[in-house]
């Protein structure tokens, strides 16, 4: 099973339903921050990384959490927290970090098919 195919496997859109109480107009509002919104914070987390800027790439990961536990990928904003802790705790995951961005782009291209309207 690819990346791909497992993270459109764990995407659950029932939160983002309930959230915007079932308006399909209000989803992809949401939809369209989200995919406004997370490449720019990718770009940023992606920089840290290079960088090796662990303080950079901790504050990333804890705003960007939020936006993937709504959006459905709960599975990828648990993995976020724990890469978060360790980037915090001074021991950086480093290639889980990498292995999570990579994901995370897959993710952001898995809600740009289903909503190409938003």
């Amino acid at each position: 099973m690819t990346i791909n195919e497992l993270n459109e496997r764990t995407l659950d859109l029932s939160y983002l339903y309930r959230l915007a109480d079932g308006d399909e107009e209000f989803v992809r509002e949401l939809v369209g921050v989200f995919l406004s919104e997370t490449p720019q914070s990718l770009t940023e987390l992606e920089i840290a990384y290079a960088e090796e800027d662990w303080t950079a790439a901790q504050r990333t990961m804890h705003s960007m959490r939020p936006s993937f536990e709504a959006i459905g990928f709960q599975t990828l904003a648990d993995r976020s927290l724990l890469i978060e802790n360790g980037l915090k705790s001074g021991l950086p995951p480093v290639l889980e970090l990498g292995t999570w961005l990579t994901e995370a782009k897959d993710c952001v291209e898995i809600m740009r098919a289903k909503f190409p309207q938003a």
